[in-house]
């Protein structure tokens, strides 16, 4: 579980260079098209990421109640691992 709690802070750095490459013109147009592309435009690489970060955090959702039910001392009524029974969702 704690073997790649690192990776969020490894790509946050990564996306940080990419949007840095491109507002210094060191990645240059797309597929042969003419002058830069603005990070905000990379609908591939954002797509990408949306879908990374997403499949990490339910990733983790799940470790995490696995390991919560699992470790689990004493019973508590209001909790079934990890997951408050009492919790609004409104």
């Amino acid at each position: 579980y704690q073997k790649h709690s690192n990776v969020l802070i490894q790509m946050a750095q990564g996306a940080f260079e990419l949007r840095e490459a491109v507002k210094t013109g060191q990645i240059q147009g797309i597929s042969g098209l003419s002058g830069g592309i603005e990070f905000e435009r990379m609908d591939e690489c954002h797509s990408f990421l949306d879908r990374f970060y997403m499949s990490r955090i339910g990733i983790r959702v799940l470790a995490g109640q696995y390991l919560a039910l699992r470790h689990q001392q004493s019973p508590d009524d209001n909790y079934i691992g990890m997951i408050c029974l009492d919790t609004s969702l409104a």
